[in-house]
């Protein structure tokens, strides 16, 4: 999959999920900040990138994710090495 498919899906996937518009998320956005995220939410964001991309993410790897841009490396990683 490109890489900017992988962009424009995930953040198609998290702006209809938290509700926020999907243009307004920008790489070096914090994602906890952005999606105002607490410990359930990011339970929930996990699950979304398991179930949209069929990565799991181990507590260690959800630690480095910081911002959307770290996110999106992580996947492009993940899913070139499928």
């Amino acid at each position: 999959m490109p890489q900017q498919a992988i962009i424009e899906q995930i953040n198609a996937t998290i702006a209809g999920r938290f509700e926020i518009e999907e243009t307004s998320i920008q790489p070096d956005d914090i994602i906890r900040h952005k999606l105002d995220l607490n410990s359930l939410s990011v339970l929930e964001m996990v699950v979304i990138i398991r179930r949209q991309f069929g990565v799991i993410v181990t507590p260690r790897e959800l630690s480095g994710l910081v911002t959307f841009e770290d996110l999106y490396n992580f996947l492009f990683e993940k899913l070139k090495n499928q």
